[in-house]
């Protein structure tokens, strides 16, 4: 019963109309944004012809971007934007300029023309606080949450709080710890960590302080 309730079941006849007009947008506008997220994802590659660019990148990696640009006609190395290709060049590559570029181009993605997300964004806000309120909650996020463990958007904000309050000392000494390797490998005038750093600095302070090194789990 809550769940046809949820649905619409018992609203009048012009408000169910308008409902299925709402979900309607919703799915149509929701493919949309899912296609400009892959058809932007697709779009990206990046060349490279020196290998000395792609240094530190393990074999496994160095082998899918060559496979990668052969599969286009191409010689040398092609990144992109699928994760193995991301994750790798994030993780291993020892050019700083690289892994910006790659990081950037991945959190950028559905941004500008002709695959540009941000005004479906809006609609779609516009359209899920419309099918809230037309369904007699004040959110979205009461919508959702009513049959899930939080019941109300305000407790799962509460539980998002609670969770940062606990794991935020952890987060600032595990990132100190992060800096002062860096620090301690490349001296003591080495800059602060940018995000396309994080995951090139754990990498090596694993292998270094505990020799735990991702690549060598691929095989299994």
């Amino acid at each position: 019963l809550a769940e046809f309730k949820r649905e619409g079941a018992r609203l009048a006849e012009d408000d169910k109309a308008r409902l299925r007009e709402i979900d309607r947008e919703l799915s149509l506008l929701s493919s949309r944004f899912s296609q400009n997220v892959l058809d932007d994802t697709k779009a990206f590659e990046l060349f490279v012809d020196d290998p000395a660019e792609l240094s530190g990148l393990p074999p496994s990696a160095l082998d899918l971007a060559r496979d990668s640009a052969a599969a286009v006609g191409k010689s040398g190395y092609r990144l992109t934007l699928q994760a193995p290709s991301v994750n790798a060049v994030l993780s291993y590559a020892d050019k700083r300029t690289l892994r910006e570029a790659v990081w950037r181009a991945y959190n950028d993605r559905a941004t500008r023309a002709p695959h540009d997300n941000r005004e479906l964004i809006v609609r779609l806000l516009e359209l899920r606080r419309a099918r809230a309120r037309l369904l007699g909650f004040a959110h979205f996020a009461d919508l959702v949450t009513e049959e899930r463990m939080a019941k109300t958007g305000a407790e799962a904000r509460r539980f998002v709080r609670d969770l940062t309050e606990k794991t935020e000392d952890a987060f600032r000494r595990e990132r100190a710890e992060l800096l002062a390797y860096r620090r301690e490998i490349e001296g003591p005038d080495a800059p602060g960590l940018a995000p396309w750093d994080i995951g090139y600095y754990a990498e090596k302070l694993k292998r270094a302080r505990y020799a735990f090194d991702d690549e060598a789990l691929r095989p299994y």
